[in-house]
């Protein structure tokens, strides 16, 4: 990926939305969310923080307004926030628990 590219998908990142993938399914708790894949037999345990941003793709945000809704709920500086929560997405996408819902190859 070139520099152009790569800059553009940078400035693009903020407004990234993504879907759960079609075979997951998930329940919540106060302690976190239970994640199951489906189709490969796969589990994931997440943390309370972890749920809320699943939960937050579920009902259709965007990476930047969940960085915002957390930031404001947590008090935290937006930019830490933004880096876990790019980073936890990122880690979703590799699994297979999410997609990017602007990704034509998703």
């Amino acid at each position: 990926m070139g520099f152009r590219q790569s800059r553009y998908r940078a400035i693009l990142a903020g407004f990234s939305m993504y879907r759960i993938s079609d075979n997951v399914r998930s329940t919540y708790s106060e302690d976190g969310a239970i994640v199951l894949d489906v189709h490969q037999g796969r589990v994931f345990r997440l943390n309370a923080t972890a749920s809320l941003v699943l939960s937050a793709v579920q009902q259709g945000n965007t990476e930047s307004q969940i960085v915002r809704d957390m930031s404001e709920e947590f008090g935290a500086p937006a930019e830490v926030v933004e880096s876990d929560v790019s980073e936890l997405l990122n880690a979703l996408e590799r699994f297979g628990v999410i997609h990017n819902a602007g990704d034509p190859t998703s």
